[in-house]
């Protein structure tokens, strides 16, 4: 898979990787004993195999295809509207909040009010 280094570390051995088929990002952990190293700087295009455990998606292997080909990613998207489209699916914002209290105070008053009529 190719995907675009958002994030590194080449201390830790760790990057953040966006992927191609634009899932869940990939993490990188590597250690300085197994050779695999994060050298990688944000916005750089990189290859690698991916492995999902326990719902985390693993980049294992990467190799740098090109330096800096994306320089500008991580600012863009954080700089990114919702579409359209993000906003439909939305479930509807606001509506009454009724704190707990307040519910079960009312519920008992008319309870009290049925059995006294």
């Amino acid at each position: 898979m190719l995907g675009v280094v958002l994030w590194s570390d080449p201390v830790e051995h760790k990057a953040v990787i966006w992927c191609e088929d634009h899932g869940d990002m990939a993490y990188f952990k590597g250690t300085a004993h197994d050779g695999a190293s994060a050298d990688f700087d944000s916005g750089d295009l990189v290859q690698f195999e991916i492995l999902t455990e326990s719902r985390l998606r693993r980049a294992l292997n990467p190799k740098l295809v090109a330096e800096r080909q994306f320089p500008t990613l991580l600012e863009d998207l954080a700089q990114a509207k919702p579409t359209v489209s993000a906003q439909k699916d939305r479930p509807p914002r606001g509506g009454q909040v009724v704190s707990f209290a307040t519910a079960l105070s009312q519920r008992m008053a008319g309870r009290l009010e049925r059995a006294l009529a």
